[in-house]
């Protein structure tokens, strides 16, 4: 029988992740942003 003990306290690992996810999802949120205002300049095309 093997027993583990976290080496970081679960608060500590809880907090990273939720660093983590929230940078990525202010990442994602600027791509969008840049998407609408590159829309926004660049007149619509539509091909036959």
């Amino acid at each position: 029988m093997k027993i583990y003990s976290l080496t970081a306290p679960i608060g500590e690992i809880i907090s990273y992740y939720e660093d983590k996810i929230y940078k990525e999802s202010q990442a994602t949120i600027s791509a969008i942003k840049k998407l609408k205002v590159m829309s926004k300049s660049m007149p619509l095309i539509l091909s036959k």
